[in-house]
């Protein structure tokens, strides 16, 4: 959907790399391993992580690295979280919950 939005280009970063590139080639993006993106993350406008990890794969520093002093949106879709919840300026943080209530509010609006 991003793509045919208009939207990238995308970056996928994985603890596994050839994944990232076979996610990459799929959608016509570029692949990074975590470590990599940790490191030095590219120039991103936004953050959407879904592992299925047993804890947080990115830490409140990281998404400030990730920022790079601008703004950030960020999206967990993971269950448990895998971005660390911070309070930085400039990044908004997402997550299921902060989702299933904007869903549930939206809901009763219509």
């Amino acid at each position: 959907h991003l793509t045919d939005a208009g939207i990238g280009p995308l970056v996928f970063a994985n603890r596994d790399a050839a994944r990232a590139e076979r996610l990459a080639a799929t959608f016509a993006g570029r692949a990074m391993g975590l470590d990599a993106f940790r490191a030095g993350p590219p120039e991103l406008d936004a953050l959407v992580s879904a592992t299925t990890a047993p804890e947080a794969v990115l830490s409140a520093a990281d998404l400030e690295r990730v920022a790079r002093g601008k703004p950030l949106f960020a999206v967990d879709l993971a269950v448990p979280r895998d971005l660390e919840p911070c309070s930085l300026p400039g990044i908004e943080l997402v997550d299921l919950e902060a989702l299933r209530e904007r869903a549930s509010e939206n809901r009763a609006l219509r």
